[in-house]
């Protein structure tokens, strides 16, 4: 492997990049909540139901999964200021395309090409908030929170803006459009990266790294499970008595939680070991979701039962965001220390949660219509303890993480 002389990025580099991190995020995590708050709008217009409409979310996640790991490849090869804008335009032309041409299936190959351009975006960003040196962890914390901001503007913004005076395809150039000024910023910014890998990556490799595969099944176990019962919040509180308005302002709440979440871990990862944060978030996230199971199938409702469980509900939302960044960052070590390239063990993590994800949100629609959430939310609570003993078990020969210093 060779590399160029290691230089630490100045403060006010440092600054800017966390900046573009932030509205980068921002950009791309609202395409991820956009469709719901125009279901109404868009079963009119393409008329089509609303359970149709949710394939948009699956054609997303099929892009967003294929381009993790090329993504962060890229990345490493080329370096992140390079691919960034390049996936940040395939938003940009996803979103154009979507409001040109508007059949309906025509708008699920749309939202393929748009989720090319997020997985890309999201790995790169990652692998550029890696090089920030010592700041690489709060970076990829603040990089994560903003996510969160952007999928709760994505949910709330357009019932807000189609109120007024912008159409459903108004309001998916407005989006289009944020990807776009994010392409001219990354053009422009410099490129001051220092140490870049030049040699050929090995993903598959990557894929038989028991320290990736670790940390993907931390992934999976914390963030996957979050992003796969965030869509079913609202209606989980309906189903428990709480009023529509209410249910809409307790899933604003918890993805605000969510945001400090993954702030908090980027920021305790300056004062506490990386595989602490990684274990508080897992066991938080299992005792959650086991508490939560118990109080779904409780007959009864009331304050009493609500307030446990928005309680229950926010302890959920600060375990599956806490281990964001220390999950980024100790892939991308792991990426160094194997010659693997800090984004493509980042894609690799990434896409090992995918399938959660993806197909999560289908998983638990089913098990309710047929069961019940309580169901639901006490198979996703076996899971995620059977991967914290897999993990365990496996880091008696491998450790998950690696505190020794990096040598380029």
């Amino acid at each position: 492997m060779s590399a160029s002389s290691p230089s630490s990025p100045s403060s006010q580099v440092i600054l800017l990049t966390q900046v573009a991190l932030v509205f980068t995020a921002v950009s791309v995590a609202g395409q991820v909540t956009l469709y719901g708050g125009l279901t109404i709008a868009l079963s009119r217009a393409l008329r089509i139901s609303a359970g149709m409409l949710g394939l948009c979310s699956t054609t997303l996640y099929l892009g967003v999964g294929l381009a993790y790991v090329p993504g962060g490849f890229l990345a490493d090869r080329y370096g992140a200021n390079r691919v960034l804008p390049l996936s940040l335009l395939l938003i940009s032309l996803g979103s154009v395309l979507s409001v040109l041409i508007t059949q309906f299936w025509w708008i699920l190959l749309w939202h393929v090409v748009i989720g090319l351009g997020m997985g890309a975006t999201i790995t790169a960003s990652l692998q550029k908030a890696h090089r920030l040196g010592a700041r690489a962890g709060i970076s990829q914390g603040i990089f994560g929170g903003a996510m969160q901001v952007g999928a709760a503007l994505g949910a709330f913004l357009p019932p807000l803006l189609s109120q007024h005076w912008l159409t459903w395809q108004g309001i998916f150039l407005f989006w289009g459009m944020a990807a776009s000024l994010m392409t001219l910023l990354w053009l422009v910014l410099p490129e001051r990266e220092g140490r870049r890998e030049v040699r050929r990556r090995r993903i598959r490799e990557a894929f038989r790294s028991p320290r990736v595969v670790q940390l993907g099944l931390v992934h999976a176990a914390t963030f996957g499970i979050g992003q796969a019962i965030a869509p079913w919040l609202v209606v989980l509180c309906q189903a428990q008595g709480i009023p529509s308005e209410k249910a809409a302002l307790v899933g604003a709440l918890a993805l605000f939680v969510g945001m400090v979440g993954r702030l908090l871990g980027g920021w305790l990862l300056r004062l506490l070991p990386a595989r602490v944060v990684l274990r508080l978030g897992q066991v938080l996230t299992i005792a959650a979701l086991g508490m939560l199971t118990v109080v779904c199938a409780l007959p009864g409702i009331g304050w009493g039962k609500t307030l446990v469980l928005l309680t229950i509900l926010l302890l959920w939302q600060v375990g599956c965001t806490l281990p964001y960044a220390a999950v980024q960052a100790e892939a991308g070590r792991a990426g160094v220390r194997e010659m693997l390239g800090p984004g493509t063990a980042q894609g690799v993590v990434s896409e090992l949660s995918a399938p959660v994800c993806a197909l999560g949100p289908a998983l638990i629609g089913w098990i309710a219509a047929q069961e019940s959430f309580a169901l639901s939310f006490g198979l996703f609570a076996g899971s995620a303890l059977l991967a914290l003993l897999v993990i365990e078990r496996g880091t008696h020969s491998t450790p998950l993480t690696d505190s020794r210093p990096l040598h380029w």
